[in-house]
C-alpha cells in the first residue's frame, strides 16, 4: 500500500510539474508576443510620423532588423525593406491589409513550416489609404522549449528528487495510522473520515466472524461434552492413519492415554486384528471385529470416511457389547434350565404314567405314583406361573392399581402362610417396626414371601427369621435375617440370576423353582426400590430392600 501511494504521489507531482512548465512556457510565449506587438506597433506609429513628414524616402534611409512593407489602398506593394517590390503580388488579400483597410489596424501571424518560426504582422493605414506593415520573426513554443530544455531538465531532477522525499514521508505519514489500527477489535475508529464506510464494514464482519466463532466454539464444546460422555468410544484418522480426533472413551474402552491428534491409529491398539481392519477401511472396505479385555467385550467398527470415490480417511466406533453378551449368555442359560426343570417333572409324570399304562403297578401301589404325579404336575404348574410372573416383572406389563400398603400387616399375611413351614424347623418368626409404601399389594407380598421362604429354608433348625421395617423420610428400608447356612462370597453377586442356585445339586429336598429371588430382584425394581445382600457363611444372610414410599 505504501508503494502504491508513493508512487501515485510521485505521478501526480511529475505530472503537476508538466503542466505547470507547459502553462509557464505558454504564458511566457503570450507575454513575449503580446511585447513584441506592442512594440511593432510603437515602430509602425514612427514610421507613419515619418514617412508623412519626408515622404516615402524616409524608408530608404532607416536600417531595422524588423521587414517594413509599404503598400498602396489596391494592394500592390510600393516598398519592402527586406525584397524587391516590383517582384511581390499583390498583398490586398493579406489578413492584416484588410483589417487594417477597414477598421484602421491589422494583426495577425503566419508559420513557417520551412523556416520553423512565426512571423507576426502589424498594419496600420494612413490618412492617403496606404497601408504601412511591419513584422518580425520569433522563435515558436517548441523553439522555446528546445531554447529552455537545459533549465527545464534541471528543473525536473530537483522536482523529481523533492518529489521522492515528499512522497516518501507522506505515504509512510499516510500508512502509518492505518497500519496501527486493529482489525481484531470489536468497534475500529477509522483514522481518516475517507475510509469509515471501509472499517464499517470491518466493523459489520468482525461482529460477524466473533458471532460466528462464538457459536462454532459452542458447537465444538457440545460435541466434545456429547461426545466425551458416550459410552461408545470414537475415532476419526486421515488417509494417512494420523489421529484427528478422539473421545475419552475410546481412551478408556482401549485403556490408553498420552494420545494426541497426529497420533498414528496404532498407538491405541496394537493387535494384527485392529491393523488389518483399519487397513481394509483405508483401502475403502467396512470392517468389524470382536475384541475382549479382562471381563469386556467390545465391538470395533471401522468405516471408510469417503468424498466421492476418494477415501480420505476412517472412523473407528468402539461398542461395549459386554452386556448384550452376558443377556445372551443369561438367555441360553435360561433356556437350558427352563428346559431342565421342565424335563425333570416331565420325565417322572412320563414314567409313572407309562408304568401304569402297562399295567405293571401294584394295586396298593396306585396311590403313591399318583401322588407323584400329581406333585409333579404341580411342580411344573409353579414353575410355569413363576415364569410367567418374572416375564410379566421383566416386561413391565404390569397394570395393576397402586394403593398405600401396611408392610407389618403385609409381612404378617406372609407369616401366617409360611407359619406351618417354619413350625416344621422349630423356627421363630420374628417382625419388628412398621411403614407404609405406594405399591402392588401381590407383588410386594410376593416378593416378602420369597424372602421368608428362603429365610426358612436355608436357617437352622430352633432359629429365627427376622424381618425389621424402618420408616425413613423418603424411603421404607425392610431387612430380612436368618441364622442359617449362610452364602458364599463368590454366590452372592449371582443369587438373583434366574436358577441360579447356591445348592449345585439342585436338591429336591430344598425345594423352589430358582427364580425366587430374580422374582424379588424384578419386583422390587418395578417399584423403584433396590435389593442388598450380606451373607457369611456358618453365620446367615440378610437380605434389604429398599423401596420409595411412592414408586
Amino acid at each position: 500500500m505504501t508503494a502504491k501511494i508513493f508512487k501515485n504521489i510521485l505521478i501526480t507531482c511529475l505530472a503537476t510539474t508538466a503542466v505547470v512548465i507547459g502553462l509557464f512556457l505558454s504564458i511566457l510565449y503570450n507575454n513575449f508576443k503580446d511585447d513584441v506587438m506592442a512594440r511593432l506597433k510603437s515602430d509602425a506609429s514612427y514610421l507613419i510620423t515619418g514617412i508623412n513628414n519626408e515622404g516615402l524616402s524616409y524608408l530608404d534611409d532607416l536600417n531595422v532588423s524588423d521587414r517594413i512593407t509599404y503598400i498602396s489602398a489596391d494592394g500592390q506593394v510600393l516598398y519592402d525593406s527586406k525584397s524587391d517590390e516590383s517582384a511581390m503580388d499583390n498583398h490586398s488579400g493579406r489578413d492584416e491589409i484588410k483589417e487594417a483597410l477597414v477598421n484602421g489596424e491589422g494583426v495577425s501571424e503566419r508559420y513557417s513550416a520551412t523556416l520553423g518560426k512565426v512571423s507576426l504582422y502589424y498594419a496600420k493605414a494612413l490618412a492617403n489609404g496606404d497601408v504601412i506593415r511591419i513584422s518580425t520573426d520569433t522563435s515558436t513554443i517548441a523553439a522555446l522549449l528546445l531554447g529552455m530544455s537545459s533549465y527545464i531538465f534541471w528543473i525536473v531532477v530537483i522536482v523529481l528528487f523533492i518529489a521522492v522525499l515528499i512522497a516518501n514521508r507522506l505515504a509512510a505519514k499516510i500508512v502509518k495510522p492505518i497500519n496501527e489500527v486493529d482489525l481484531s477489535s470489536h468497534n475500529i475508529i477509522s483514522p481518516y473520515k475517507e475510509l469509515v464506510p471501509l472499517f464499517s464494514k470491518i466493523n459489520e464482519q468482525n461482529y460477524t466472524i466473533t458471532r460466528q466463532l462464538i457459536k462454532l466454539d459452542q458447537l465444538k464444546e457440545e460435541f466434545k461434552t456429547v461426545t466425551d460422555n458416550m459410552a461408545e468410544g470414537i475415532i476419526v484418522i486421515n488417509r494417512d492413519k494420523q489421529v484427528l480426533s478422539y473421545n475419552g472413551a475410546a481412551l478408556r474402552l482401549f485403556n490408553a492415554s498420552d494420545i494426541k491428534n497426529g497420533d498414528n491409529v496404532y498407538c491405541f491398539d496394537h493387535s494384527l486384528k485392529f491393523m488389518t481392519a483399519v487397513e481394509e477401511a483405508i483401502g475403502g472396505k467396512n470392517s468389524e471385529y470382536r475384541r475382549q479385555s479382562e471381563n469386556k467385550v467390545y465391538s470395533v467398527l471401522i468405516n471408510p470416511v469417503k468424498i466421492g470415490e476418494h477415501v480420505n480417511g476412517a472412523s473407528i466406533l468402539i461398542i461395549d457389547i459386554t452386556a448384550k453378551e452376558m443377556q445372551e449368555k443369561l438367555r441360553r442359560e435360561f433356556s437350558a434350565n427352563v428346559s431342565h426343570e421342565l424335563k425333570t417333572p416331565l420325565t417322572s409324570i412320563s414314567g409313572f404314567a407309562e408304568i401304569m399304562k402297562n399295567g405293571i403297578v401294584d394295586p396298593d401301589d396306585v396311590a403313591d405314583i399318583a401322588q407323584n404325579i400329581y406333585d409333579e404336575a404341580k411342580r411344573l404348574i409353579v414353575l410355569i406361573d413363576d415364569i410367567i410372573r418374572l416375564s410379566s416383572l421383566e416386561s413391565s406389563e404390569i397394570e395393576t392399581q397402586k394403593e398405600n400398603i401396611d408392610l407389618k400387616e403385609l409381612v404378617g399375611e406372609v407369616f401366617t402362610y409360611l407359619k406351618a413351614a417354619a413350625a416344621k424347623k422349630k423356627i421363630s418368626l420374628i417382625c419388628n417396626g412398621e411403614g407404609t409404601v405406594k405399591g402392588v399389594r401381590y407383588i410386594l407380598e410376593e416378593v416378602m414371601q420369597n424372602l421368608v421362604d428362603n429365610a426358612i429354608k436355608y436357617g437352622s433348625e430352633n432359629g429365627h427369621v427376622c424381618v425389621v421395617i424402618s420408616d425413613h423420610d423418603d424411603q421404607v428400608i425392610i431387612k430380612v435375617t436368618d441364622d442359617g447356612i449362610g452364602i458364599a462370597e463368590d454366590d452372592t453377586s449371582r443369587i438373583f440370576e434366574r436358577f441360579y442356585r447356591v445348592d449345585k445339586s439342585h436338591s429336591k429336598a430344598i425345594g423352589g423353582t430358582g427364580l425366587g429371588l430374580s422374582i424379588v430382584k424384578h419386583g422390587v425394581e418395578y417399584h423403584g426400590g433396590h435389593t442388598e445382600v450380606i451373607s457369611k457363611p456358618g453365620v446367615g444372610t440378610t437380605f434389604t430392600v429398599y423401596l420409595p414410599k411412592r414408586a
